[in-house]
């Protein structure tokens, strides 16, 4: 996240990376639900937000679902299987993802099934729009979102831009 003063936060979902905490203000992103933590943010003046995180949080996003946490509630599958027919893929596939236990298991049907690259474009499509609504054109918000076995697997158009931004201000 950053602002007219130059601070940022980066927000890394299940504390895989977390630095540069504003004045304890904004704590990590899984402590509190993604609508708070961007109300929070442009609150505090923040102009600029990048999450990055695991697919298994960020997934609910692209949903709309702002509360993460699993006791919240849990549609990852829902999600999937929805972007997997979304991009053509067979109802095999599509019940497959739905059984599966965990995002990880069903990014490897993606792989399989060549979905990877249009499913993720569709889903990060999905989540930018609903965190560009909740951030009601006061905070520019992007976001990555990652798998550990297979890596970034889909990122909005300036979140790259977004984290070298934030790197050459820590070089500073």
């Amino acid at each position: 996240v950053l602002n007219d003063n130059s601070f940022y936060d980066l927000y890394i979902y299940n504390n895989y990376y977390s630095r540069y905490n504003y004045q304890n203000k904004l704590q990590r992103y899984n402590s509190y639900p993604a609508d708070e933590t961007i109300d929070m943010a442009v609150e505090l003046g923040f102009e600029k937000m990048l999450l990055c995180g695991h697919i298994g949080k960020l997934i609910k996003v692209s949903g709309g679902i702002m509360n993460t946490h699993s006791r919240e509630g849990d549609c990852r599958m829902e999600l999937m299987a929805a972007a997997a027919v979304r991009c053509g893929a067979s109802e095999a596939a599509v019940r497959e993802i739905l059984d599966c236990v965990s995002t990880e298991e069903a990014v490897a049907v993606y792989e399989r099934e060549g979905l990877t690259g249009r499913a993720f474009a569709y889903l990060t499509e999905r989540g930018a729009f609903y965190l560009d609504r909740r951030g009601k054109g006061e905070i520019a918000i992007q976001y990555m979102m990652y798998s550990n076995q297979y890596g970034l697997l889909g990122k909005t158009g300036e979140a790259e831009a977004f984290l070298m931004e934030a790197n050459s201000k820590d070089e500073e």
